[in-house]
């Protein structure tokens, strides 16, 4: 059993793709994605997805009900209906004259986290961070004496109330492991959902939408007690053996695809809108 077999592999290699598509000779430069191009990609990917089990409502642009400076940034406050359903909220900024960045987000229980951390060698730089959902977004940009923030907004990704059109019938049935699956048991499917944004604490390129992923897989090799091994395995992958498939005698009979909005490996200045054909396992077999 190796334990690679956590996710599907071909999403693996979708995933690793991601990271090595480009031109790897020239350095590599940090994402500098502005609003307007992001809300530009999201109409695409909410043209694409509508119907699909992926669609979902799009809120852009909120902007702060109030600010207040401070001697190295400034604070801000959003509000919005759809924060307390939603699965993704993205931060965006424009930084000027500064060397470093640092976001910080208040939560519910009013312990300040902080949620980007990054060095800036360049600006105007725009720089993105996902945030936690709480009823009102508190945040804290801290970036040194004298730096400009301009444009500061936040967005917002939630589910749609209606059932989407394609979505699986309910009466589908489906061997779905159990914690006490035992290695000798049939092959069964193990639903299990992922974030993106996990991905990219993990080192990765960003993966802006969709903020959740359907990572379910075969066989019952997650680690229930340890749901951050997941992201860990999904890394070391990617990262060191992206060539390496996965094996396993039960194995994904079934795929759907996966629309993905992501950076463009050749301009950091831009989103791409892709595809992913076979990156969701939804049914498991014997091969």
């Amino acid at each position: 059993m190796k334990t690679s077999t956590l996710i599907s592999s071909v999403l693996l290699f979708y995933i690793a793709e991601a990271q090595l598509t480009g031109d790897s000779s020239r350095p590599k430069k940090p994402t500098n994605v502005s609003q307007t191009e992001y809300e530009t990609r999201m109409e695409e990917y909410q043209r694409i997805t509508k119907g699909t089990p992926q669609e979902r409502e799009f809120q852009p642009g909120i902007e702060p009900s109030e600010s207040y400076p401070k001697p190295d940034g400034v604070s801000l406050k959003f509000r919005s209906p759809n924060f307390e359903k939603a699965e993704g909220i993205l931060f965006k900024a424009l930084i000027s004259r500064a060397r470093y960045v640092k976001v910080y987000q208040t939560m519910e229980s009013g312990e300040e986290v902080e949620v980007k951390s990054m060095d800036i060698k360049s600006y105007p730089l725009w720089i993105d961070a996902f945030l936690e959902r709480t009823t009102v977004i508190n945040v804290r940009i801290s970036c040194g004496s004298g730096c400009e923030i301009q444009y500061p907004k936040t967005n917002v990704q939630y589910a749609t109330l209606r059932p989407p059109r394609n979505s699986e019938p309910a009466d589908k049935k489906k061997r779905i492991c159990t914690p006490t699956q035992d290695a000798a048991d049939p092959c069964c499917f193990t639903p299990y959902r992922a974030k993106f944004e996990d991905l990219a604490k993990a080192g990765m390129d960003p993966i802006v939408a969709p903020p959740y992923i359907d990572a379910s897989f075969c066989g019952n090799y997650f680690c229930w007690e340890h749901p951050s091994n997941a992201y860990t395995t999904i890394k070391n992958h990617v990262l060191h053996n992206p060539g390496d498939p996965p094996q396993s005698d039960c194995a994904p009979t079934v795929y759907a695809p996966l629309q993905v909005v992501k950076v463009d490996p050749n301009n950091p200045d831009k989103l791409l809108v892709m595809n992913w054909k076979t990156a969701i396992a939804k049914e498991c077999g014997c091969i």
